[in-house]
């Protein structure tokens, strides 16, 4: 049985960060727990960030003043790092989706869309298919480790400049806005 603290945690990543639907989360349950359980790794010495961004977003949930996005009361007893010692893939994805939302792509009325770069990150993985219908952690680990080991990209650059799993993620998202924008 899993941790009530986690799974907490879980529904206030995907509900309260990522506005994501409860179709969608009930749909992909499994997996968004097992990318919460798999460790990210940074490749590159600059994907550091992202693993700081990653646990950054989980001080928000335990502080309780969540990056503007909705109120909480403080969990500073809270020990979230006593089952998840790591950033996991889905805190870096999440945390990535929100920077980019934020900081870059800063949409002028103000409302944000970090579930389009979250979805967005998780198609380009091919991670999609693995509903609750469709679940297979053996393959869902396969594709996370190949991505871990730079076998995969995170997002999808048609005509990069160089190869784009050998980039760090900040320069693979820059060129998929390059692209796409």
């Amino acid at each position: 049985m899993r941790n009530k603290l986690i799974d907490d945690y879980l529904d206030w990543l995907y509900f309260d960060v990522l506005h994501g639907t409860e179709t969608r989360f009930k749909a992909y349950n499994s997996l968004f727990k097992a990318l919460l359980d798999i460790p990210y790794i940074p490749l590159h010495p600059m994907d550091k960030n992202r693993f700081k961004d990653g646990l950054e977003l989980r001080e928000e949930y335990i502080l309780g003043c969540s990056m503007g996005l909705t109120g909480f009361e403080s969990r500073k007893n809270t020990k979230i790092e006593d089952y998840l010692p790591e950033c996991s893939v889905l805190e870096m994805i999440i945390a990535l989706s929100v920077r980019i939302e934020k900081d870059i792509m800063a949409p002028a009325d103000g409302k944000n869309d970090y579930f389009r770069w979250f979805w967005g990150m998780i198609c380009t993985l091919e991670l999609d298919e693995f509903d609750e219908k469709h679940y297979d952690f053996g393959w869902i680990d396969k594709i996370i480790s190949e991505f871990l080991e730079g076998k995969r990209a995170i997002f999808e650059v048609k005509n990069p400049y160089k190869n784009v799993r050998d980039m760090q993620i900040w320069d693979q998202m820059n060129a998929f806005l390059v692209e796409n924008y």
